[in-house]
């Protein structure tokens, strides 16, 4: 019998570690949006943080590509595009772990929707070098939002985009800065790397997108996700209501810290926003 537990642990293991991290999935979410007039699909992607060996740049441009075949009509990114290893980095250790922002960002730049491509930082962008990733992105048409907010517009109707910066590190997020532009033309959708600024937003703020948990890295039958770096689990993972509001939480791309992904495998979040019945 405990040869068999040892195995199947092993079996588990070697998945967790080699196998899953490899994959990629397309989760789809309905999410019911007030005061919007006609359904329009967002493409979410959080934390690429391409970590060697399991990710390259050839696999983030491959990743990239099958997020340009859904068509989205509009792109939010979510934070932590750069991903170093500090210990190596301490001993000038680079090639092969590290992979150089640049190509990642450039991958990025591959996506075209109708109504724009938008970014905010994450804590490992900031790590890494926080003015040098806001150069890379600004040399791409992925209009980067830290504190502020754009009115997003296309063929099916428009969304105010309000950006918000990284609670994740010790930077000060300027709520009232970030929506002192909206007004009632359309519809907020509110990005944070974070869901924990989830409770400090104006009531306006119907729909919160985030990453930055990984969903945890790790779902454990009856266990559920045991390391989740927020302080309201409730934002692990996923399509989440509370307060008469919502977010919804991206599982993102990469890893953090430790190399291994179970039940939680890297994926690309088509959301499908919906006007919200009238009550």
């Amino acid at each position: 019998m405990w040869i068999s537990v040892a195995l199947l642990t092993l079996a588990l293991g070697v998945y967790a570690v080699a196998i899953e991290p490899r994959r990629l999935v397309v989760t789809r979410t309905v999410v019911p949006v007030p005061g919007l007039q006609q359904p329009l699909t967002a493409l979410l992607i959080g934390d690429p943080q391409p970590l060697w060996p399991w990710w390259s740049p050839a696999r983030m441009r491959e990743t990239m590509a099958v997020g340009q075949a859904l068509q989205p009509d509009v792109v939010f990114f979510v934070g932590d595009y750069a991903y170093e290893n500090k210990t190596l980095r301490s001993y000038g250790i680079r090639e092969p772990f590290f992979i150089e922002p640049a190509t990642t960002v450039a991958a990025m730049a591959q996506l075209q929707a109708p109504m724009g491509v938008y970014a905010v930082m994450g804590n490992h962008d900031w790590w890494w070098d926080g003015p040098e990733m806001i150069r890379l992105l600004g040399e791409t048409h992925i209009q980067l939002l830290m504190d502020e907010a754009v009115l997003a517009e296309g063929p099916k109707g428009a969304l105010w985009v309000v950006g918000l910066e990284d609670m994740a590190t010790p930077r000060k997020v300027d709520l009232q800065r970030a929506f002192a532009a909206v007004d009632g033309r359309a519809p907020i959708v509110t990005l944070s790397h974070s869901p924990d600024i989830f409770w400090a937003l104006p009531d306006r703020a119907a729909l919160l997108l985030a990453g930055h948990t990984h969903g945890g890295q790790v779902w454990l039958p009856f266990f559920g996700r045991p390391i989740v770096p927020i302080a309201d689990r409730r934002f692990a993972y996923g399509h989440v209501r509370a307060d008469g509001r919502q977010a919804v939480v991206t599982a993102g791309l990469g890893m953090s810290i430790l190399p291994v992904r179970f039940m939680t495998p890297p994926e690309l979040s088509l959301l499908t926003l919906v006007p919200a019945p009238q009550e």
